[in-house]
């Protein structure tokens, strides 16, 4: 079933001989469910748009078996998306799946819903204003540390002897 054989069926056979038993199982998968459609639903349209544009990334494909690791790849993309483009308070289990198989047979659409069922503001986007990288930390030396900007960072060391270029 988990990987969208849903007519399937198994037939056990035992056969004795002696103190051994000998157990046969005789399946037959049956037709698989294919994706027949993906849809993305989000409250957000700035999540909306972000999905949109990345959607060539999914995991999911039309007319690819209905596999429950890929809804669950898909869900970590997807999270792992959010994250990356600053919505930081976005948690992976706002992440849901509907799927319907009573259209088409063995067809399934697939619906992929981003949900705030906690009432947090989750859709809130961070970015970074500033970055500072100090370098050569330590809290019992007091020597003059020099400020370099490098890249829009802001590097803080002793004697400016490692490259900026590098570090950033």
């Amino acid at each position: 079933k988990t990987k969208g054989y849903y007519h399937h069926s198994i037939q056990v056979q035992y056969d004795t001989n002696g103190r051994k038993l000998e157990v046969i199982y005789k399946i037959n998968e049956g037709d698989p469910h294919l994706i027949n459609s993906i849809k993305y639903s989000a409250l957000n349209p700035k999540i909306s748009e972000l999905i949109e544009m990345n959607k060539q990334e999914s995991v999911l494909k039309l007319n690819k078996n209905l596999d429950e690791s890929d809804l669950v790849k898909e869900r970590d993309r997807l999270d792992k998306l959010l994250k990356n483009n600053g919505y930081f308070d976005f948690e992976k289990q706002f992440i849901s799946c509907k799927i319907d198989t009573n259209g088409v047979p063995y067809r399934a659409d697939v619906e992929i819903i981003l949900d705030t069922a906690s009432g947090k503001d989750l859709y809130r986007k961070y970015s970074l204003n500033k970055i500072y990288c100090f370098i050569e930390h330590s809290k019992f030396e007091k020597l003059q540390r020099d400020t370099v900007v490098y890249d829009k960072i802001n590097f803080i060391q002793i004697n400016n002897k490692f490259g900026k270029k590098v570090l950033a």
